[in-house]
């Protein structure tokens, strides 16, 4: 045997033997089920929160995975499809036999598709007439909470919605929540003295409060009360004004125990003070704002009733014939000012506030502050009395070049503000014993704080009509979504607190999105100054139009005739202009996208070609010098 062929035979057993060990691994690893998770978002890793949540289940939990496999089924589905189940796989390695699996392909007309719709998993409808499934339906005995269709777009909160279903399924109840507040967010029975006054009418609850009702059970708590309900899972404060030191002194050891809090302060209540402004019974001046001042005090959190934040960025605009105004002190927070790493806040796009204050100032020693929403640097603090004259506001606005905290969440181990002990009541000399008061909190607890208490009132945030006698209401921005999001967060299981949303790594193509921001800015000049001849141009057609006699008022004369003409040329001009850059541009990121595609294409094959030929070289030198 000539050194060739044995040289030919060692190669093809090495290439036998790598092939069989590949296949071995594989086998092994199948068997054992090995999961590394190699991405960098750590899509597929369980957070320790979710693990806490399935060592508690003690009835088999049933994950029924709904999702279309024909051919109609869109491409980018198919795969966020795999990955949900990947995720879905990781929950029953980490619960084992308390996590069943089923998976359902309901094609058309088929038991699988009856149990979809059974089960709330909804079908979305195609151009075609088909429909499509991709949804997850989360059983615990008789009981079913649905998730009708998984999004792409809420990947990164996927994990957090199939652990919540299981908490909530696991649940034997409703959960308690008490809402306290100075302001009629429950509704109103008409008093005594309006009833004298003819006002008969009751005041409904706000919107907010009557979706919870569907969900929790309420309570609500007086002002006047000096202790609250420990079976209570999660105290809503709204606006709070004239509060006093035993109610504060109540929440504080409510917190201490455990208790979870979301307090909505404000500087300025624009509700209560046209409230007060109508209420012809009002035997005292209103009370805007409200704070809970000794609390504050003891997490070193700062919070001052007189000053509103002023946002010229974020500021409410109105183009009106006569003018266009700006709202400084009302405030559209869009995404950029949002939290995206919080649960809450990681999918809303626009939160509105009117006459909101500021929070400032770092967290007492065992606290950690999350700041939820903020203002740009293009903001300032005004004093209450000023915020609603919104002309003076923008006549005398000077940005802080700061940005400020709107909404914070405050959680660890709080300290109490009444180191002395329960407060004493007026025209008591001594104070109630200190020993009965909790000091420090044995367990994290959570407090979210939010410097505007309107947000949640109807007329800020949903907007009412009537169609064919049924009230219908549609959401103005995503405040009720936020309210929502921090009551299901809060009053949930408390391993809930601790899953973050999955930090998609967002990878965009800078160079496209440059092109497109320049083409944008070219469009925004082409049309500026197309405006601005259309108003050259009408001003000119109005001084015409003044020259003319009383009886030739509705003819047009030559000039006019010819000044229409030269504007209907310059716009025409300006169209195709418009239509050149759009052309452009698509040419521009057209090509892009095919060099990017032939990188993509070629750039693997090439490197391997490379390496091969190398390799081919160096092994030629080491033969030639043998």
């Amino acid at each position: 045997m000539n050194k060739r062929n044995k040289n030919l035979i060692y190669s093809a057993i090495g290439i036998i033997a790598l092939f069989l060990i590949f296949v071995a691994v594989n086998f092994i690893a199948s068997k054992i089920n090995i999961r590394l998770d190699l991405t960098e978002e750590k899509l597929y890793t369980l957070s320790q929160s979710t693990r806490s949540v399935l060592k508690k289940l003690d009835t088999p939990v049933t994950l029924k995975l709904y999702y279309t496999k024909s051919s109609n089924m869109p491409s980018f589905l198919k795969n966020y499809a795999a990955r949900v189940l990947d995720l879905l796989n990781e929950y029953r390695q980490t619960a084992g036999s308390r996590i069943i699996i089923e998976k359902y392909d309901p094609v058309p007309d088929s038991e699988a598709e009856d149990s979809a719709v059974m089960d709330g998993v909804t079908g979305q409808p195609l151009n075609t007439g088909d429909k499509i499934y991709l949804g997850l339906a989360v059983q615990c005995l008789d009981q079913t909470v649905a998730l009708p269709f998984l999004s792409p777009d809420r990947e990164q909160l996927l994990e957090y919605d199939v652990t919540r279903a299981i908490s909530q399924i696991t649940r034997t109840r409703k959960s308690l929540i008490g809402v306290m507040s100075a302001l009629p967010v429950m509704g109103q029975k008409p008093t005594p003295m309006m009833m004298q006054m003819g006002q008969f009418n009751q005041t409904p609850p706000w919107m907010a409060f009557r979706e919870l009702k569907t969900d929790y059970e309420l309570l609500e708590i007086p002002m006047a009360s000096e202790k609250i309900d420990p079976s209570i899972e999660l105290l809503v404060i709204v606006h709070p004004a004239g509060i006093s030191e035993k109610m504060q002194y109540a929440i504080d050891q409510y917190i201490l125990k455990g208790g979870k809090v979301i307090a909505f302060l404000d500087p300025y209540s624009f509700y209560a003070a046209a409230t007060a402004k109508n209420d012809r019974t009002a035997m005292q001046p209103p009370m805007t704002n409200s704070s809970l001042d000794k609390l504050l005090k003891a997490w070193n959190i700062g919070f001052d009733q007189e000053m509103v934040v002023a946002d010229m960025t974020y500021c409410k605009r109105m183009v009106t014939p006569e003018k266009r105004m700006s709202f400084p002190t009302v405030i559209d927070i869009t995404s950029d000012g949002l939290n995206k790493e919080e649960v809450f806040t990681s999918q809303l796009e626009s939160v509105t506030e009117a006459f909101g204050g500021a929070f400032t100032g770092e967290p007492a020693d065992g606290l950690k502050k999350s700041i939820l929403m903020k203002s740009t640097r293009d903001s300032h603090l005004i004093n209450s009395y000023l915020a609603s004259n919104f002309e003076m506001v923008v006549k005398e606005f000077k940005p802080d070049d700061k940005e400020y905290a709107l909404a914070i969440k405050l959680s660890g181990k709080f300290k109490t503000a009444f180191p002395d002990g329960k407060p004493e009541a007026a025209g008591k000399k001594e104070a109630a014993p200190a020993g009965d008061s909790i000091k420090e909190s044995q367990k994290d607890s959570v407090v979210v704080l939010i410097a505007d208490s309107d947000m949640i009132f109807d007329e800020l945030c949903v907007k009412t009509s009537n169609i064919f006698g049924q009230t219908i209401t549609q959401p103005l921005n995503d405040n009720l979504s936020l309210f929502y999001n921090l009551v299901g967060y809060m009053a949930g299981d408390s391993d809930l607190i601790q899953i973050r949303s999955r930090k998609v790594i967002s990878r965009p193509f800078n160079v496209v999105k440059t092109m497109q921001s320049q083409a944008e800015q070219k469009f925004k000049n082409k049309i500026l100054e197309l405006e601005e001849d259309l108003t050259k141009a009408q001003e000119r057609l109005s001084k015409l139009q003044e020259q003319k006699s009383k009886n030739q008022k509705s003819i047009l004369s030559p000039e006019q005739k010819e000044e229409i003409k030269n504007f209907r040329q310059k716009e025409t001009k300006a169209k195709q202009d418009l239509k050149v850059l759009r052309k452009e541009l698509r040419q521009g990121i057209d090509s892009l996208e095919t060099r990017l595609k032939w990188i993509n294409i070629a750039l693997m094959p090439g490197i391997v070609i490379l390496f091969g030929i190398g390799f081919a070289i160096f092994r030629n030198r080491r033969s030639f010098v043998k």
